[in-house]
């Protein structure tokens, strides 16, 4: 798990260290403060190129799965959803509801 600042930002952070401690116990692969530079499937799984945004430091890691998550606003507005007759919130975020 990889992630380019702190984990759950939002979160309480006495509950974020118990995730994460949690999630190691099951030995879970945490990179903190790291980004991936570039993907390589090797059979099953994928490779890593991975770049530390604190010390610049660069490594390699094996991934079973590898998941983005990009952004925390919604683009919705790009999508000419009212077109389609989706509703959208103020936020942009599509109406569920």
């Amino acid at each position: 798990m990889m992630t380019r600042g702190d984990y759950l930002r939002s979160f309480d952070r006495d509950m974020v260290t118990e995730i994460l401690n949690d999630l190691k116990q099951r030995e879970v692969n945490i990179v903190q403060t790291s980004l991936p530079t570039s993907l390589k499937r090797k059979n099953d799984q994928i490779e890593v190129n991975i770049k530390n945004q604190k010390d610049g430091t660069e490594t390699v890691d094996i991934f079973d799965t590898v998941l983005f998550a990009v952004g925390r606003e919604a683009t919705t507005d790009l999508l000419n959803l009212k077109k389609l007759g989706v509703e959208t919130h103020k936020n942009k975020k599509i109406i569920t509801t």
